[in-house]
């Protein structure tokens, strides 16, 4: 399989993420897709999705969006990037909760932190 079609669903349920999360989001609050997130002076994450709150460091450095500042972090697992997505990154960062545990792909994902948001997951991955 072509790595650009390969590449093709990740993306697409990325951006709808994205979407409904700038949609339910409010100030201070933001989201933006594949920016850094450097979690100490050797690691850094690059979540597919991350929110962030705007009332702390400047999200906005060449250097990626503080650690401190993200409200969470979310991936769009496929097939070839499973330990990355679901084992390495949020391993990477257990101490800081910047990853949401992982979702299963049926039904609502209904939270009220940091803002209040229900995002069909379901419908999300479909094709």
């Amino acid at each position: 399989m072509a790595k650009g079609r390969a590449l093709w669903w990740p993306d697409r349920v990325r951006d709808r993420l994205l979407v409904r999360l700038l949609a339910a989001s409010g100030e201070p609050y933001g989201a933006n897709v594949e920016r850094a997130v450097p979690l100490d002076e050797h690691n850094a994450v690059l979540p597919d999705v991350t929110v962030f709150d705007g009332t702390g460091p400047e999200v906005s450095e060449p250097a990626g969006t503080p650690v401190e500042s993200v409200v969470p972090a979310a991936e769009a697992v496929s097939p070839g990037r499973k330990v990355a997505d679901r084992s390495t990154k949020p391993g990477l960062d257990a101490e800081k909760d910047v990853y949401f545990p992982v979702a299963a792909h049926e039904g609502p994902l209904r939270t009220g932190l940091p803002f209040p948001v229900e995002i069909d997951l379901k419908r999300l991955v479909e094709r």
